[in-house]
């Protein structure tokens, strides 16, 4: 059988940028579990200021101004993807929201004052090694005010044969098959048939992530199984996926003086 040709995406380009707006679409868990469960931790937002990094399409950004968020800020690696966020706003809204165009393992302070709140979805991912592990949690660490709350959504995209099989059977998304030859910091590969697309992205165990983070100076960080929004009502058995999917949320926050 011939196999199907897959577009294999790069982060920043145009064309991932209207591929992944699209996947988000297409593939509803990224609404009812993953949203779902970030915001649910991140809690409750009315009157904060918020970094979304990255920000992707803008739908969390979207959700964060619309929960009463004082100010968002949006930073992704595409200029395409701020774009996106900023067509989806209303113009009340674009007066508490700013996007920016950066590379999130590069120290920089994104706005003047740090953020009572950070938001990251899918970020350590995309580092090749522990050191640029270290580098992304020391870019949040510097943005978040202290005493502030930061929330992260993480795939590590390689998944234990029986979980692997009710993940492609619910949401149809084929990650690679952990074995014990695959170590931390390998690349690894994501289909999504539905999509004709395929990314690729670095093995991380989850706490990999926990343990970048305590090094630059976190505390209180705990991971979090993913869960389904109790008002889904879909074809799609989201509840499945939850319960099989490696995908966690880790939650931790900056210590107050």
């Amino acid at each position: 059988m011939q196999r199907a040709h897959f577009d294999v995406q790069t982060w920043g380009e145009d064309e991932t940028s209207d591929a992944y707006a699209k996947l988000t679409e297409v593939h509803t868990h990224h609404r009812w579990v993953n949203m779902y469960g970030s915001l649910k931790h991140l809690g409750d937002v009315n009157g904060k200021r918020v970094l979304d990094l990255p920000s992707g399409e803008g739908k969390y950004s979207l959700h964060l101004l619309s929960r009463g968020a004082a100010h968002v800020t949006s930073v992704d690696l595409a200029a395409k993807m701020i774009e996106l966020t900023a067509s989806r706003l209303t113009g009340a809204q674009r007066l508490r929201w700013h996007g920016v165009v950066a590379d999130a393992g590069v120290r920089q302070a994104y706005a003047a004052q740090p953020f009572d709140a950070s938001l990251s979805n899918f970020i350590f991912e995309y580092c090749a090694d522990v050191e640029a592990l270290r580098r992304v949690a020391s870019n949040l660490f510097l943005n978040l005010a202290d005493g502030g709350r930061c929330v992260i959504t993480h795939a590590p995209g390689a998944e234990l044969p029986e979980d692997r099989a009710h993940v492609i059977a619910t949401v149809n998304i084929h990650a690679t098959e952990l074995t014990p030859a695959i170590a931390p910091g390998d690349l690894i590969k994501i289909r999504y048939p539905n999509c004709n697309l395929e990314y690729e992205w670095y093995y991380w165990p989850t706490d990999a992530i926990a343990e970048a983070l305590a090094s630059v100076g976190f505390a209180d960080i705990s991971i979090h199984r993913v869960e389904l929004d109790p008002s889904y009502h879909g074809d799609v058995d989201l509840r499945r996926f939850a319960a099989h999917t490696g995908n966690r949320h880790i939650t931790a926050s900056k210590p107050a003086p």
